[in-house]
């Protein structure tokens, strides 16, 4: 005897398979779900150390952890950190694979474009750069980093008026736009184009009268055409607007004039000292050891003295070195030692001290010689009678 099931006792198996392959792919996709937030926080952890081996300056370290967060999952940040690192190493062909990749991955990002045309600029393929630039710009018009950049990119590939329209363009939508201004000359400087550079610097002195960066550059491409004196009020008006410790400007000036400029655009801390003159000669009232005295400024002794007679009250001790010495006399062997000179509120400590017998009229304790001298800048104001010294 045959048993057939109806339709209606089959229902419930059917709903079960059903209901348990239903289960099945959501069991999967919690795994998957739960893999992939896994690894995303394992790449997080990963990009976290390779920043801190950047920061650290250990880019080959920074490097393997990028490449192991790349392993796992392909970020674009991943990538982005790996092309930056490779760029600081110098590796650009490896760089611009990379970039090649973020580009493919994301084709409408302007900042991955603007990073490829530095890769290609560095290949010296400037018209590779110059596309990547141009979509740059079609991406992000309003981002006049980009726009400044094709010029510059422009101008290297010899497309001269293109590049002065780029230029003009930009500093005409904003004319307070002050790197566009700044590329703009320096590109025809660095090219010899010497006379359009002066005009162009003219122009954005007019728009920044203030801005001492415009009179430097004026002022350096003043001094390319061999205009010095033109050359020299320019520097000297960058220093006027803002005074700069170890410039340029006040070393040009220096080497063109013969002068120094005044201490204070120099911005240096200064002191100044009142001295005697006696037959032209200069003393000053200084500290040795810790001890005050009268003494001779001398540029022309290489070193510093104490006169023999005076060496105990300074508390100089004892010393087997010995230098040659000019002297009076003729040249002698003298002993020298160590001790700390002070004169106004500059202090030097650890300078070589000879001590040499004393001379036949003693009108001072010692000499101060370049040693110490030499280590600062000394202007000198013989009406005032006072000395100027600065760090």
């Amino acid at each position: 005897m045959k048993i057939y099931q109806s339709d209606e006792t089959s229902l419930p198996l059917g709903k079960l398979i059903l209901g348990t392959t239903l289960a099945i792919t959501v069991l999967i996709a919690g795994f998957q779900l739960y893999a992939s937030f896994q690894a995303d926080k394992r790449v997080d952890e990963l990009m976290a150390t390779a920043r801190d081996h950047i920061r650290l300056e250990h880019p080959e370290q920074a490097l393997r952890a990028v490449e192991q967060a790349l392993q796992l999952k392909e970020k674009p940040e991943a990538l982005d950190l790996k092309a930056e690192i490779l760029m600081n190493q110098n590796r650009v062909y490896a760089a611009d694979s990379v970039l090649k990749r973020l580009i493919e991955l994301e084709p409408d990002n302007a900042q991955y474009r603007y990073r490829a045309a530095l890769a290609a600029l560095n290949e010296e393929d400037t018209a590779k750069g110059v596309e990547h630039l141009q979509k740059a710009v079609a991406l992000e018009p309003q981002n006049a980093d980009y726009a400044v950049a094709m010029a510059n990119m422009l101008f290297k590939d010899g497309k001269t008026e293109e590049a002065r329209k780029t230029y003009e363009e930009l500093i005409r939508k904003d004319p307070n736009y002050k790197h566009g201004w700044e590329q703009y000359q320096i590109a025809f400087s660095n090219a010899g184009r010497y006379d359009e550079a002066v005009a162009i610097g003219k122009r954005a002195i007019q728009q920044f009268p203030e801005d001492s960066d415009f009179h430097f550059l004026l002022a350096s491409t003043l001094d390319h055409m061999g205009k010095r004196p033109e050359a020299v009020s320019a520097y000297r008006r960058s220093l006027e607007l803002e005074p700069m410790e170890s410039s340029i400007a006040a070393t040009r000036i220096f080497e063109i004039t013969g002068k120094h400029v005044p201490l204070r655009l120099e911005n240096l801390a200064a002191d100044s000292v009142p001295f005697d003159s006696e037959n032209k000669l200069m003393y000053v009232s200084a500290t040795v050891n810790g001890h005050h005295g009268r003494f001779l400024l001398d540029t022309g002794a290489s070193v510093s003295v104490i006169f023999q007679s005076r060496a105990e009250q300074y508390a100089l001790t004892s010393s087997p070195l010995k230098v040659a010495v000019q002297t009076a006399n003729g040249i002698i062997q003298v002993p020298v030692t160590y001790g700390s000179i002070r004169l106004g509120r500059k202090k030097m400590d650890q300078v070589v001290l000879a001590v040499i017998p004393d001379p036949k009229r003693l009108d001072a304790d010692g000499i101060i010689g370049m040693n110490y001298l030499g280590n600062m800048r000394m202007d000198v104001d013989r009406n005032a009678q006072r000395i100027v010294l600065a760090n």
